[in-house]
């Protein structure tokens, strides 16, 4: 799906973006994994869950964060960041149709996770790879909103077991992909359908 390059503000950060407008189901942001890791929006991962959210008729809008790529700012250890989020979640959301889904991958899921719990919004979310072993990451407050949670069984900063326990809190199982580590490298056509799978099923009992 084509992309276009959009900008928006974040408390007078301006802040770079590409966006792939469709028409019907509605519409997701994506937040891309650690900027000081090298992370941006044009991370394979981040490209694997607009591809899953745009095969499905969804808009989707993947930016950076502050002090990456053309975005303004510096890094501000997530909680500037999530403040991004929420600038890119009001953008999007007033140039698509609802529903509006946050999708995040590692640092993103993080951030992602953080925000809804500070700021409880009406969406949804779908996490890939949430950096449990790395950033303290709340699952209790999303009980209503987490959708999904994508983890490679061999992931060295995501431990499957720990996830699963956690996520068990909340009644929910994460979709495990067997051999996958945390960069799903040669994987991605996988990631793409497991979300097609998460994505189905919500559409289907909403």
């Amino acid at each position: 799906m084509k992309e276009e390059t959009v900008m928006f503000d974040a408390n007078g950060i301006r802040l770079e973006g590409r966006m792939a407008p469709a028409t019907g189901r509605g519409g997701a942001v994506v937040s891309h994994p650690h900027p000081q890791m090298g992370g941006s929006m044009d991370n394979n991962v981040v490209e694997a869950i607009c591809e899953g959210f745009q095969r499905l008729g969804f808009s989707t809008l993947r930016f950076n964060f502050r002090g990456t790529g053309r975005s303004q700012g510096r890094y501000d250890g997530g909680r500037g960041e999530q403040d991004d989020l929420r600038a890119a979640v009001d953008f999007l959301a007033g140039r698509t149709s609802a529903p509006v889904l946050l999708g995040g991958y590692s640092f993103g899921a993080w951030v992602t996770a953080k925000l809804y719990a500070r700021e409880p919004l009406p969406y949804r979310l779908l996490l890939v790879s949430p950096p449990i072993d790395l950033l303290e990451t709340p699952f209790e407050p999303l009980a209503d909103g987490l959708i999904g949670v994508i983890c490679g069984d061999r992931d060295a900063f995501c431990d499957i077991r720990e996830l699963t326990k956690r996520l068990g809190r909340i009644n929910l199982a994460p979709h495990v992909l067997a051999g996958a580590d945390h960069f799903y490298i040669g994987r991605e056509e996988e990631l793409v359908i497991t979300i097609g799978t998460i994505l189905n099923a919500f559409l289907k009992n909403a």
